[in-house]
Order: C-alpha cells, then sequence, then structure tokens
C-alpha cells in the first residue's frame, strides 16, 4: 500500500524497491550498520509539491522519512535504522542564473556545491563553502550539517551564506524563510534553525544563497616544519600578523606520506608536519611574504610557493585525495571532526597522536588549523572486531579531551548517530531539552530522520 500509494506521487520511475537497489541509499560514507531492516524504497521527487505529499503520507501512516543527497555524510546522518522511506533528493537539482546586481543565487537541494561554485565564478561571484566532497556533495546536504571547507578561516561556513529557505515540515506543509535580502530581522530567524538540523525538522527542497565578489589573486604556500609545535605556532604567529588568510590547513607526516604513495605530487614526506596556506584578495605578494616571514620564525624548513596555476591545481588535488589515499591502507576510514579553541590547536593533535599509539591505530590527521577544527583520520577494518572496538574506545577519549578543552563535538560534519550520546553532557540539560521540544514541536509523529541527533 505504502509503495503504491507513493507512485502515484512521483511516478513508477522515480522509486526504487528491490533489495539491491534501496540498500545502497540506506548507508553512507561511515559504514555505520544500522538493524537488518530494509527501507521500504527509495523515493526521488522532482518537485517541491511531491515532497509535501510525500510527507504528509507518511505523516499520516507514521512511516519514518531519510532525506539524503550524496551520502557523503561523515556522522551517520542518513543512515536507515526503521525500514523507511528514503527521500533523495539528487533530481531536484537546478540553478538558476545568479542576481548579479544582489549578489545571490537561488538552488535546489540536489544541487552539486561545484556545480554552484562555477556557476557563480562565470558571473565573477564567490561561494565560499568548500568540503572536500565539493564535486558530488549537494546543498541540500551541506545544509544539513552547515559544512565549510577550508576557506572557513577567512569567509566562514554554510550557515553564513544561506539567506533564505524553502522547505517541507513533516506535516507536509511547504514553509518559506528570510529572503534575498543580507538584513532582515522581521521575526525568529527560522532560516538558521533549518541550517544543520540534519533533517530532524524538516526536508530542505530550495535555498537562496548569498554570493561575494570572485576573488582573483591568490597565492599559495607549502611550509613544512620538523615539528607539530612549530606549525602551530606558525598559525598563531600568522594571525598575530594581522594577516587572514583564506586556508591554513594542517597535514601531519602520516598524512603526507599517505597521500604522496596514492597520489605523487612532490610533497616532502621527511616532514612532521606541513601548512597548506592561501592568501587572497590585494596585494597578496606582501600578504604571502609577512606569512612566510612568520612560518621562518615559528621553526619552517622548508617553503614552497606555487608560481603557476597548475601547481597550485596539484596541490589542491593531493590536499583534496587524503581521505581516498587513507582507504588503500585498509578498508575503512572513519574521518571525525572536532574543534578547540585555536590555542589548544598543539595540545589536541598531541592528544590524539597519543591516544592513537595508546590504542595502537593508524591515523592520518587533517585540519582547518586557522579555526581549530581537525579532521583525524583513524584507518581501520571494521570487520576486525578488536580493532573497532580499540577505534571507539579511542574516539570516546578524543571527544572527551575536546569537550575538556573548551571544544566542540562537530565543526561540519554533524551528530547524527555517531555523536548523539555525548551532546547531552556538552549542552547541558537545559539547552538539551529545549532542542528535544523543537523536534517534538517540528515532528509530532518523530517521523524525519528518526534516532538522529537526539
Amino acid at each position: 500500500m505504502i509503495i503504491d500509494e507513493i507512485k502515484k506521487i512521483v511516478g513508477a520511475n522515480n522509486i526504487l524497491t528491490e533489495i539491491e537497489e534501496v540498500t545502497v541509499y540506506s548507508k553512507d560514507a561511515t559504514h555505520f550498520i544500522g538493524t537488518t531492516k530494509t527501507p521500504i524504497a527509495a523515493v526521488f521527487p522532482t518537485t517541491i509539491e511531491q515532497v509535501s505529499k510525500v510527507l504528509k503520507f507518511c505523516n499520516e501512516t507514521k512511516t519514518p522519512v531519510i532525506t539524503r543527497g550524496a551520502g557523503t555524510n561523515m556522522c551517520a546522518s542518513c543512515v536507515d535504522l526503521d525500514g523507511s522511506i528514503i527521500l533523495n533528493l539528487a533530481k531536484m537539482n537546478t540553478i538558476d542564473k545568479p542576481d548579479t546586481k544582489n549578489f545571490t543565487i537561488k538552488a535546489q537541494a540536489g544541487a552539486i556545491i561545484s556545480d554552484i561554485q562555477n556557476i557563480a565564478e562565470q558571473n565573477g561571484l564567490f561561494y565560499p563553502p568548500d568540503p572536500s566532497s565539493c564535486k558530488v556533495a549537494t546543498l541540500g546536504g551541506t545544509i544539513a550539517t552547515s559544512a565549510g571547507g577550508s576557506h572557513t578561516l577567512k569567509y566562514g561556513t554554510t550557515k553564513d551564506y544561506v539567506l533564505g529557505l524553502t522547505v517541507v515540515l513533516a506535516d507536509g506543509t511547504i514553509l518559506k524563510t528570510g529572503s534575498n535580502l543580507i538584513k532582515d530581522v522581521s521575526g525568529y530567524d527560522l532560516t538558521r534553525l533549518f541550517i544543520g538540523s540534519e533533517g530532524t525538522l524538516g526536508v530542505v527542497c530550495e535555498a537562496i544563497l548569498k554570493l561575494i565578489p570572485k576573488v582573483e589573486n591568490k597565492k599559495l604556500s607549502l611550509v613544512y616544519f620538523n615539528s607539530v609545535n612549530e606549525a602551530a605556532i606558525a598559525v598563531n604567529e600568522i594571525l598575530k600578523a594581522y594577516i587572514t588568510p583564506s586556508v591554513i590547513d594542517f597535514m601531519d607526516k602520516n598524512t603526507l606520506s599517505t597521500i604522496e604513495n596514492f597520489c605523487p605530487t612532490g610533497l616532502l614526506t621527511d616532514k612532521e608536519a606541513c601548512l597548506l596556506i592561501e592568501v587572497d584578495g590585494f596585494d597578496v605578494d606582501y600578504q604571502q611574504k609577512v606569512v612566510e616571514e612568520a612560518c621562518k620564525k615559528a621553526g619552517a624548513s622548508d617553503i614552497i610557493s606555487a608560481k603557476t596555476k597548475e601547481v597550485e591545481d596539484k596541490i589542491w588535488l593531493a590536499r583534496r585525495s587524503a581521505f581516498g589515499a587513507c582507504t588503500k591502507i585498509a578498508p575503512d576510514v572513519m574521518s571525525e571532526d572536532i574543534v578547540v579553541p585555536k590555542g589548544k590547536f598543539p595540545l589536541i593533535i598531541e592528544k590524539i597522536q597519543e591516544i592513537a599509539k595508546k590504542y595502537n591505530l593508524k591515523t592520518a590527521l587533517l585540519a582547518h588549523a586557522g579555526d581549530g577544527n581537525i579532521h583525524p583520520h583513524f584507518i581501520i577494518d571494521i570487520e576486525n572486531k578488536d580493532e573497532t572496538e580499540r577505534f571507539l574506545k579511542a574516539k570516546d577519549e578524543m571527544f572527551k579531551q575536546a569537550v575538556e578543552m573548551g571544544g566542540t563535538l562537530s565543526g561540519e560534519h554533524g551528530i547524527g548517530l555517531e555523536k548523539k550520546k555525548y551532546l547531552p553532557k556538552l549542552l547541558g540539560k537545559e539547552n538539551y531539552e529545549i532542542q528535544k521540544k523543537l523536534k517534538q514541536f517540528f515532528d509530532k509523529n518523530g517521523i524525519m530522520n528518526p534516532w538522529k541527533v537526539f
């Protein structure tokens, strides 16, 4: 009955029901194993009205719904546990022509981030959020987690660029929030409420995004250090010099070696740490000089400046290949996401290395060092029960360390299933209970991405 009714809404060509078909849509990049229940169907709506009708029907029948895009999520936020309807918005991928007078662009949830960026740049504009998976990640997914990326230090995360949303609520209500205005404080900021909500409050179908002028001038440097502490000191020295690079990304020795083995680009693999630093805007030669002097002051051993776009592209390819490179070492890569105050960056790196050694785990440490966001990649085989148990213990200790340092559980990946048990302690009783009540208000029957976050 459920399948027949949904077919009437979206058409027989927009629904998959075979077990081999639906199973692949019930998982994400975390390799998190849910229950043995099979999703009812994978549904591919093509209009907002179809999304509304599907949700109205599912709410009336109390059928759980999981919304997803490309499935690049790293916290098991779109894993099926209940035998759900998987609502895949991949076919809702329209991107409007940018409004070059108001510096905005409207796009549907299934639009690919790199496509939005390319269209903006063709019109002299720039959409900064750039997760490593930007060539496949969808707008809806990045809004669901408020994804950031390498350019967060200077330009912020997704939440800083979403001006308005079209959201379908659990009962099928189509809600529009915000506007195409930069300044708009008329009423509560419902737009921000849905950003980062991981599909637990409603289905984001469309967004109005803020754009900024395209930055023409950039300079990229790779700076190597003989110790992690020197690299951390360099980050502080750069920021003290009143220069805000667009990117300060950190890679440890294991990451450098892993990338170079997988994607040879000439990285120096005998160094303990490396900073990838990009400056942009005006006087980039001056900015780069100040940055490199700050790095030398901190003890930099080698500085390589990209002289051509080809070299820049090669460096960025190497940086974005880190996750894929790690999969060549072991079958599974658990990419975590914690944030600590910038001053605690060297300490958390040291603690993660100690924890990995304690539990005999292979790691590759990457970080958006300028904003204290660390992505430890734990390289394991989840079929190895002993290794998986050691990883879970290590993860518990790492999250505890981050929180004790005044940090948080996620900067851009979200909470999902993976981190929800840590949330009450982080938020505190009052905050946690209010958030649960918000969830209950928007989703009285609990059908929207159940068991996630709370």
